[in-house]
């Protein structure tokens, strides 16, 4: 398991019905498994966003970074339903409406 889908998969956890706390790893899990964990963060600096909008394409092409998204096929008669199901957290983290 890599340390990008670690951490997200703890994350999403909480938008499922999860405590609504802040996302918490399961680091014994990282210990057993001699995970190495590395912080990355941006403090918006132009330097700083310049250096994670460089590292954020690559990770999304290569999969190390997935965001957790829905397509709902439909158009705007589908936009009710949809809407409904992100209330009902049927769905985790972006909703798209695909509209042709």
């Amino acid at each position: 398991m890599t340390l990008n889908h670690f951490a997200f998969a703890e994350a999403e956890a909480g938008q499922r019905g999860g405590d609504g706390g802040s996302p918490r790893l399961p680091l014994m899990q990282a210990i057993t498994k001699d995970l190495t964990l590395r912080g990355f963060a941006t403090l918006h600096t132009p330097d700083q966003i310049e250096e994670w909008n460089a590292r954020l394409g690559p990770w999304l092409a290569e999969g190390r970074i997935v965001l957790p998204h829905t397509v709902v096929e439909g158009g705007t008669a589908a936009l009710p339903e949809a809407f409904l199901a992100l209330q009902e957290r049927r769905y985790s983290g972006t909703v798209l409406v695909r509209m042709s």
